[in-house]
């Protein structure tokens, strides 16, 4: 119980601590490609580059997992193509 309470207790002042950072200076990011922008804070710019990238991890990690799923599918059940 008590080893609980202190890493609540460390994770509300990490909360307050963030939360000043962000309001003492939001931060800025200008994104340009040919006639599109994109403004926004740096904590929302790294909020969509964070949540990109677990996009992208996802993607990858379910096209691989697939991918060797049916490798071993034709390994185990003999490649008639290959014979």
């Amino acid at each position: 119980m008590r080893k609980l309470f202190i890493i609540s207790l460390v994770a509300l002042l990490l909360g307050v601590g963030v939360v000043a950072l962000i309001e003492a200076d939001p931060g800025y990011v200008l994104l340009s490609f040919g006639n599109y922008t994109l403004e926004a804070s740096l904590w929302v710019g790294l909020l969509l580059f964070a949540l990109l990238l677990l996009a992208v991890y996802l993607l990858v990690r379910l096209n691989v997992s697939d991918y060797w799923r049916t490798a071993v599918a034709i390994l185990v059940a003999g490649n008639p193509q290959g014979r």
